[in-house]
């Protein structure tokens, strides 16, 4: 028997490589922006499908019963709100989360508002 032979850990023609895409960079999120990243996700994600549930029960009052529309838009609200949370962690720049949502919340919510003039 042979006892001189190393034994290696992985054969010789295979190299390691490092994690490359979302793996290697939300390693390297810090404190701050994950804090960020909640806060958008829960508070102004849940401001923004509340305001996008408001405006589709209201364009779809005209088409269906009020209470049908209520349901179906606020059925609709739910699936806006998850995906506005995936958005929210997906996405790698986050100043466009702070300009994208917060304005598209209070565009929804200037439509549904009836103007008093």
């Amino acid at each position: 028997m042979n006892h001189d032979r190393s034994i290696k850990p992985y054969p010789v023609n295979m190299t390691i490589k490092k994690p490359k895409g979302r793996v290697a960079i939300s390693l390297a999120i810090g404190p701050i922006e994950i804090t960020q990243r909640i806060l958008l996700a829960v508070l102004v994600g849940y401001f923004f499908s509340m305001e996008v549930s408001a405006f589709l029960g209201r364009g779809l009052s005209s088409f269906i019963e009020r209470s049908e529309a209520a349901v179906f838009s606020s059925m609709i609200s739910f699936v806006v709100y998850i995906l506005v949370i995936m958005w929210v962690f997906i996405d790698d720049k986050l100043f466009r989360l702070w300009i994208m949502l917060p304005s598209g919340t209070i565009f929804f919510y200037l439509i549904n508002t009836p103007s008093f003039a």
